[in-house]
């Protein structure tokens, strides 16, 4: 008979696989990448960088909810490492390769940067995009090695988790300011993908029960429901507002506030405290929905399905081919989006349905 513990993360797994929404949560995360890198001259700059703050966490949403999904991992550290390769290493390789090749046909690489290209394809990136899939291969490494702590870790440990990891996001903001280093600092191992996953974890186990903030800093004055409620909503609308300020109203307002660095690029880090608010706020809110409706319901399914066929495809299609081919639409921002969400989304289709291929592909 297997560990008590086991049993009970499997059967937890297993439910959280069925949550609806994860998915939303992906799909909302792919069109919020999609927005992002579709973004061109034809919008203002200071629209541009609010958009960028209010989807600052988009690709990061999906450490979460791979934390959501795979925490605490069970069974065998190789096999549930083997099976993460296949699903999104594999892949990824063969997108490198991809990316390599259409260089070298469209006179970009020589023949030397293509062979080097291929030699280090599991190593390394050639895409903008690409900076995703290594740093998601990280946390799959760490997971199993994390999972007892997060099977018996109680609320307050992961309060902790969100101390310090909210700390850690002022790193950027300190390095800019002192010229440390921040990778030498107590709080380095905090500026990384592992934390997004942890919280998704937490925020998704205990997402009907106040997960954000600890009912002693704002307590019901009475025993009652009423009270209760009404606490409740309290402490929601405080912490929604404190995010939304900490990740979108002051560096927008602090946008053009500093003359030695760029304020604008250094609140778009996706370890800075921004990105992390934000992060936090979009997924507690979509964590929660059980339904948009029969029809959007699919929809929302079909996107999240092909989601990191997007994610891998995109940069291909709006990226490099558009520009080259189409140089007049490639100036937009509605023709980018539409090609490069359509595009990898039918690309991921086609694909993903290659009988035995699809799942080494996208």
């Amino acid at each position: 008979m297997g560990h008590p513990l086991n049993s009970i993360a499997t059967t937890d797994s297993r439910s959280r696989r069925q949550l609806f929404g994860l998915n939303l949560i992906r799909a909302v995360a792919i069109v919020m990448v999609m927005v992002d890198h579709s973004m061109r001259a034809d919008i203002s700059p200071d629209i541009r960088y609010l958009v960028h703050l209010i989807f600052n966490p988009d690709a990061v949403l999906f450490f979460m909810v791979s934390g959501a999904l795979l925490l605490p991992v069970t069974g065998g550290y190789a096999d549930f490492v083997r099976r993460r390769v296949v699903r999104a290493f594999v892949p990824f390789v063969v997108w490198v390769l991809v990316y390599a090749v259409a260089y070298y046909l469209l006179g970009m690489v020589n023949g030397y940067s293509l062979a080097m290209q291929i030699r280090w394809s599991w190593m390394s990136y050639n895409f903008d995009a690409g900076w995703f899939v290594p740093a998601l291969m990280a946390v799959y490494f760490i997971m199993p090695l994390l999972s007892p702590w997060v099977a018996t870790a109680s609320r307050r440990h992961f309060h902790y988790v969100l101390l310090l990891w909210a700390a850690s996001g002022l790193l950027p903001l300190f390095g800019a300011l002192g010229g440390i280093r921040t990778a030498e600092t107590p709080l380095s191992l905090f500026a990384s993908a592992v934390p997004y996953a942890l919280i998704g974890y937490y925020l998704t186990r205990y997402r009907y029960r106040g997960a954000l903030l600890p009912s002693y800093v704002v307590q019901a004055s009475a025993d009652s429901s009423l009270s209760r409620r009404k606490a409740r909503r309290v402490r929601l609308a405080t912490l929604y507002t404190l995010m939304l300020s900490v990740g979108v109203v002051v560096p927008y307002a602090l946008r053009d506030a500093a003359n030695t660095f760029d304020m604008r690029m250094l609140s778009m880090d996706w370890t800075g405290l921004p990105a992390i608010a934000m992060a936090v706020f979009w997924f507690s809110l979509l964590v929660r929905v059980r339904s948009v409706g029969a029809v959007a319901d699919r929809v929302v399914n079909f996107i999240a399905r092909y989601s990191y066929g997007i994610y891998l495809s995109h940069w291909l299609l709006g990226g490099l081919l558009l520009p080259r081919y189409m140089p007049e639409w490639s100036e937009s921002t509605a023709m980018v989006f539409a090609v490069s969400m359509g595009g990898g989304l039918a690309v991921s289709f086609v694909l993903r349905n290659i009988p035995f291929l699809g799942r080494y592909l996208v």
